[in-house]
């Protein structure tokens, strides 16, 4: 979803001079993780292992692992291999890029731009961030569409993000 979801954002930031950072790990180390295990990374060589954070990197916390489980259902234990490695490769890679970016210019402020599941209720990158980065200031706002984004409904909106923003949901 690059070219409808960040592609507008990355052409923006070039055009004002703005630094971009990518911040996934490589799809195909990812994909080895789910498949294989965290532990497989380890074979890597030094040119694979630059475009990853340092291993070996954060496992789930309890909460991260319970909203996987609750969003996986009953499919995740019937999937080969380890996908909660791959996950949380990917928010090693984000937490890390972003401390990266922090640290490279002091008194910057980094705009993350990622999927819900990696950063709402301050779970996934954020926890990474913390790990990389301990005490950095972060802020999550999430967005979620919405029936009616004129009603808040705390049950479902509270604690996903310290801003939640709701949107129109798409007409089917």
């Amino acid at each position: 979803n690059y070219e409808s979801d960040y592609r507008p954002m990355v052409e923006f930031a070039i055009a004002h001079d703005l630094e971009v950072v990518a911040a996934n790990a490589p799809r195909r180390y990812v994909n080895r993780a789910s498949r294989l295990g965290r532990d497989s990374l380890d074979t890597l060589g030094p040119e694979a292992r630059r475009h990853l954070p340092p291993l070996p990197y954060p496992e789930a916390s309890d909460d991260y692992q319970a909203e996987w489980d609750a969003l996986m259902g009953g499919a995740a234990g019937h999937m080969p291999g380890s996908p909660i490695d791959g996950q949380t490769l990917w928010d090693a890679s984000m937490g890390h890029a972003v401390a990266t970016a922090l640290d490279r210019q002091s008194g910057a402020l980094v705009v993350h731009m990622a999927g819900g599941f990696h950063v709402e209720n301050g779970t996934g990158t954020p926890e990474a961030l913390e790990h990389y980065r301990p005490g950095t200031r972060a802020l999550i706002v999430a967005a979620r569409p919405a029936a009616d984004p004129t009603t808040w409904d705390a049950e479902r909106w509270a604690g996903l993000g310290d801003f939640v923003v709701l949107t129109r949901a798409p007409e089917r």
